[in-house]
């Protein structure tokens, strides 16, 4: 088989983001004075933004701070990753290596995008 390219959606499949997204929504939810946010993740996964905004206002409250809880998320996120780094899933350097082998590149690439501005400084990940 001639292997010219794997493509990844890195969040969440090659970076062990989940347990950060899980702790900074924790975090957040304490900073709102909504306890025990870490937990409600798992009743969201795989929902789109609006499908977890819906489940947030029928169970959490109506009035839910959609946008502040977003960016507490976001920053806590990042401080998290800052001072401890983001964890690779079990198998990826391996299945990176495969792929090099089979005559692809290692390199990888991830665009963020936060309100129409990238972070560059965001987008460097090193195996």
């Amino acid at each position: 088989m001639d292997i010219k390219a794997f493509i990844f959606d890195m969040d969440g499949l090659l970076f062990d983001s989940e347990r950060i997204v899980q702790r900074s929504w924790e975090i957040a939810g304490d900073e709102l004075g909504i306890p025990h946010m870490g937990d409600v993740i798992y009743h969201t996964l795989g929902m789109n933004r609006a499908g977890r905004n819906e489940y947030f206002r029928k169970y959490i409250r109506e009035d839910f701070p959609f946008e502040e809880f977003g960016k507490l998320t976001r920053d806590n996120f990042w401080k998290i990753v800052d001072k401890e780094g983001l964890p690779l899933k079990k198998g990826v350097k391996e299945l990176l290596a495969y792929g090099k082998a089979q005559g692809g590149s290692s390199d990888i690439f991830q665009q963020r995008v936060c309100h129409g501005e990238s972070d560059p400084g965001r987008n460097r990940f090193v195996f």
